[in-house]
């Protein structure tokens, strides 16, 4: 069965983009709630790398979790592209550049951490390394996984604030949800720049000011999932760009 074309049914695209968002949040909260932090020893390359090795099974998910995330926010990306375009092309265009150089960063951020599986089951060169060798790599690969991970962010810090201003003056979604995108946009950016550049500060305002984004973005998704977009105002919104 065919897919209908966007103008035909962007409710249903809206309602595509919620479960796909949907689907980001899950695995993200699953790779770095459940499992890295599971695992993960703060500070201890050698203990780390001993959870790990004793559960593979569970790092290996968190892995192929992230893999996941990337993918599926790809597509998420391109149907929210698609839905607000209308609002302004060159803003929308703005909004798929940024985020598509978030979602780049962090699929290369994933890599270190596939890294740090190869240390833990001690496979190919790291096998022949002198004692110690593993955990160096490890803490090594956790360190850039960690810089480009939050540099990632900050990409899609940016991308939040066009996307809230997007839907704020969109009207076919609601303008409350459009700002506390924003909002969101500018936690990202605090925290990220916070984490990388001044860790006193990031000590003191994390994790308590992620709350604002992860609210935003799952209202954001719930209400895609759930009521999608106004079809009238969105078909509105397409016919002034045709006419301009």
């Amino acid at each position: 069965m065919a897919l209908p074309a966007l103008h035909q049914a962007p409710r249903a695209y809206a309602r595509a983009a919620g479960l796909l968002y949907l689907v980001v949040i899950v695995t993200g909260l699953f790779s770095q709630m459940f499992v890295q932090e599971a695992l993960i020893a703060p500070g201890d390359a050698a203990q780390t790398l001993r959870n790990i090795a004793a559960r593979s099974d569970l790092w290996a998910l968190g892995s192929a979790a992230a893999v996941i995330l990337a993918v599926v926010a790809t597509l998420q990306l391109w149907i929210e592209y698609l839905l607000i375009r209308p609002v302004s092309r060159q803003g929308a265009l703005l909004f798929l550049l940024v985020n598509i150089v978030s979602i780049a960063v962090e699929s290369v951020s994933k890599v270190f951490l596939y890294v740090v599986g190869l240390a833990a089951e001690g496979r190919g060169l790291i096998a022949s390394l002198a004692p110690g060798g593993a955990e160096t790599i490890a803490a090594t690969a956790f360190a850039v996984h960690h810089a480009a991970f939050h540099l990632a962010l900050i990409f899609f810090g940016i991308a939040c604030l066009v996307l809230g201003e997007l839907i704020a003056r969109s009207g076919f979604l609601p303008a409350l949800i459009g700002r506390m995108m924003q909002l969101a946009g500018v936690a990202y950016l605090i925290a990220c720049v916070a984490v990388m550049f001044f860790r006193p500060v990031a000590e003191v305002i994390t994790p308590a000011i992620l709350i604002v984004p992860f609210v935003a973005e799952c209202t954001l998704c719930l209400w895609l999932l759930i009521r999608g977009v106004d079809p009238g105002r969105w078909h509105a919104r397409l016919a002034d760009q045709r006419r301009t």
